[in-house]
């Protein structure tokens, strides 16, 4: 079950206000089984969106958190290092209409 931030408001994950995309910081993981990756996400334009990008994200394999944020059209993910694909997630953001590419 992956735990997700939607724009500003929570959508029940255990993230607290600060300064990471959404407003939330990432929860506590283990870089040597989490990594984390930032996409652009090209086409939002309301939280509608942003539900539907979390959403889509969230469904990929080895994801444990998504948080998306419309202001700066990115998003956080945190995957399975041995789970990890670009293209899977790049895959899911485009089948939900929503094109990206990573960031880091």
């Amino acid at each position: 079950m992956a735990w997700t931030d939607q724009a500003n408001g929570c959508g029940g994950c255990r993230c607290q206000p600060g300064g990471q995309p959404g407003g939330a910081v990432l929860p506590k993981f283990d870089p040597a089984k989490i990594k984390q990756v930032t996409l652009s996400v090209d086409g939002m334009t309301c939280a509608s969106c942003v539900a539907t990008a979390t959403k889509a994200l969230a469904a990929v394999p080895g994801v444990t958190h998504v948080q998306v944020d419309l202001k700066s059209k990115q998003a956080t993910v945190l995957v399975e290092i041995n789970r990890f694909n670009e293209a899977t997630l790049l895959t899911a953001l485009q089948k939900a209409g929503y094109p990206g590419k990573m960031l880091k």
